[in-house]
Protein backbone atom coordinates (compact mmCIF):
# COMPACT_ATOMS: atom_id res chain seq x y z
CA UNK A 1 0.00 0.00 0.00
CA UNK A 2 2.85 2.36 0.85
CA UNK A 3 4.45 1.82 -2.58
CA UNK A 4 1.13 2.39 -4.33
CA UNK A 5 0.52 5.63 -2.44
CA UNK A 6 4.04 6.80 -3.31
CA UNK A 7 3.40 6.26 -7.03
CA UNK A 8 2.87 9.28 -9.27
CA UNK A 9 -0.78 10.04 -9.92
CA UNK A 10 -2.15 8.15 -6.91
CA UNK A 11 -4.19 9.83 -4.21
CA UNK A 12 -5.98 8.61 -1.11
CA UNK A 13 -8.94 10.63 0.09
CA UNK A 14 -10.05 10.10 3.68
CA UNK A 15 -13.14 11.51 5.35
CA UNK A 16 -14.02 11.46 9.02
CA UNK A 17 -17.27 11.88 10.88
CA UNK A 18 -17.70 12.48 14.57
CA UNK A 19 -13.92 12.50 14.99
CA UNK A 20 -13.30 9.04 13.57
CA UNK A 21 -12.39 7.71 10.11
CA UNK A 22 -15.60 7.11 8.17
CA UNK A 23 -14.44 6.22 4.66
CA UNK A 24 -11.76 6.49 2.04
CA UNK A 25 -11.20 6.34 -1.69
CA UNK A 26 -8.06 5.44 -3.58
CA UNK A 27 -7.68 6.71 -7.14
CA UNK A 28 -4.93 6.55 -9.77
CA UNK A 29 -4.65 8.92 -12.76
CA UNK A 30 -2.16 8.22 -15.55
CA UNK A 31 -1.95 9.15 -19.24
CA UNK A 32 -5.38 10.74 -19.58
CA UNK A 33 -7.29 7.99 -17.80
CA UNK A 34 -7.99 7.18 -14.20
CA UNK A 35 -9.15 4.28 -12.09
CA UNK A 36 -11.02 4.25 -8.82
CA UNK A 37 -9.05 1.52 -7.07
CA UNK A 38 -11.29 1.31 -4.03
CA UNK A 39 -14.01 3.17 -2.19
CA UNK A 40 -14.99 2.16 1.31
CA UNK A 41 -17.45 3.61 3.80
CA UNK A 42 -17.80 2.19 7.31
CA UNK A 43 -21.25 0.61 7.79
CA UNK A 44 -22.51 3.16 10.33
CA UNK A 45 -21.80 6.01 7.88
CA UNK A 46 -23.41 4.48 4.78
CA UNK A 47 -26.40 6.18 3.15
CA UNK A 48 -25.27 9.57 4.46
CA UNK A 49 -23.78 10.94 1.20
CA UNK A 50 -20.24 10.16 2.28
CA UNK A 51 -19.67 7.68 -0.56
CA UNK A 52 -20.83 10.21 -3.12
CA UNK A 53 -18.57 12.87 -1.62
CA UNK A 54 -15.57 10.54 -1.78
CA UNK A 55 -16.43 9.62 -5.36
CA UNK A 56 -16.72 13.28 -6.35
CA UNK A 57 -13.36 13.99 -4.69
CA UNK A 58 -11.73 11.13 -6.60
CA UNK A 59 -13.20 12.41 -9.86
CA UNK A 60 -12.00 15.96 -9.14
CA UNK A 61 -8.48 14.72 -8.43
CA UNK A 62 -8.47 12.64 -11.63
CA UNK A 63 -9.70 15.56 -13.72
CA UNK A 64 -7.07 17.86 -12.19
CA UNK A 65 -4.44 15.30 -13.26
CA UNK A 66 -5.69 15.55 -16.85
CA UNK A 67 -7.79 12.38 -16.92
CA UNK A 68 -10.64 12.47 -19.41
CA UNK A 69 -12.43 9.46 -17.98
CA UNK A 70 -12.49 7.25 -14.92
CA UNK A 71 -12.99 3.51 -14.66
CA UNK A 72 -13.82 1.17 -11.81
CA UNK A 73 -14.68 -2.46 -11.19
CA UNK A 74 -17.55 -3.48 -8.93
CA UNK A 75 -18.98 -6.86 -7.98
CA UNK A 76 -22.21 -7.58 -9.77
CA UNK A 77 -23.51 -8.56 -6.31
CA UNK A 78 -22.84 -5.13 -4.77
CA UNK A 79 -26.18 -3.53 -5.61
CA UNK A 80 -25.73 -0.55 -3.29
CA UNK A 81 -22.45 0.41 -4.94
CA UNK A 82 -23.85 -0.10 -8.42
CA UNK A 83 -26.78 2.19 -7.59
CA UNK A 84 -24.38 4.86 -6.31
CA UNK A 85 -22.16 4.70 -9.38
CA UNK A 86 -25.06 4.75 -11.82
CA UNK A 87 -26.68 7.67 -9.97
CA UNK A 88 -23.37 9.52 -10.37
CA UNK A 89 -23.28 8.97 -14.14
CA UNK A 90 -21.26 5.76 -14.55
CA UNK A 91 -22.18 3.30 -17.30
CA UNK A 92 -21.21 -0.32 -17.84
CA UNK A 93 -18.52 -0.79 -20.47
CA UNK A 94 -17.39 -4.35 -19.78
CA UNK A 95 -17.37 -7.39 -17.54
CA UNK A 96 -14.76 -9.66 -15.98
CA UNK A 97 -16.14 -13.16 -15.46
CA UNK A 98 -15.59 -14.80 -12.05
CA UNK A 99 -13.28 -11.93 -11.06
CA UNK A 100 -13.87 -11.96 -7.31
CA UNK A 101 -12.92 -14.75 -4.86
CA UNK A 102 -16.61 -15.56 -4.30
CA UNK A 103 -17.00 -16.22 -8.03
CA UNK A 104 -18.91 -13.01 -8.75
CA UNK A 105 -18.38 -11.21 -12.02
CA UNK A 106 -17.01 -7.68 -12.01
CA UNK A 107 -18.82 -4.98 -13.92
CA UNK A 108 -16.45 -2.44 -15.43
CA UNK A 109 -17.96 1.02 -15.24
CA UNK A 110 -16.75 4.27 -16.77
CA UNK A 111 -17.58 7.94 -16.69
CA UNK A 112 -16.33 10.77 -18.82
CA UNK A 113 -14.88 13.62 -16.76
CA UNK A 114 -15.31 17.32 -17.40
Amino acid sequence: MRDLLASPGVRALVMSEEGEPAGFALVRAVAGESELLTLCVRPQFRRTGLGQSLLEGAEAFAAAQGAERIFLEVSERNNAAIRLYEACGYTTCGRRNAYYPDGADARILEKMLG
